[in-house]
């Protein structure tokens, strides 16, 4: 009879680093900068009086996304301890 071998990882197999966290500092304030940004871009097409109907949605809206997005990282951010 033959006897069963198990086998276990060898060290070559095992990933040689962890994937690297996420910048979270820096993309809250790329994510600020953002909305920040359409905020700006739709505030000026108004006084300009440009913009039609649907473009100071669309831009709200993104701008929305951008400041959500940036408070779940700063909420999903691990507490220095």
């Amino acid at each position: 009879m033959t006897e069963t071998q198990t086998r276990e990882p060898v060290a070559s197999e095992v990933p040689s680093e962890a994937p690297r966290a996420l910048p979270y500092p820096r993309a809250r304030f790329a994510l600020t900068l953002g909305g920040g940004a359409l905020v700006a871009l739709n505030a000026g097409l108004r006084m300009d009086g440009g913009g039609g109907e649907a473009i100071p949605v669309i831009l709200w809206g993104s701008a929305v996304v951008f400041f959500v997005s940036s408070f779940i990282l700063l909420m999903t951010e691990r507490s220095p301890s």
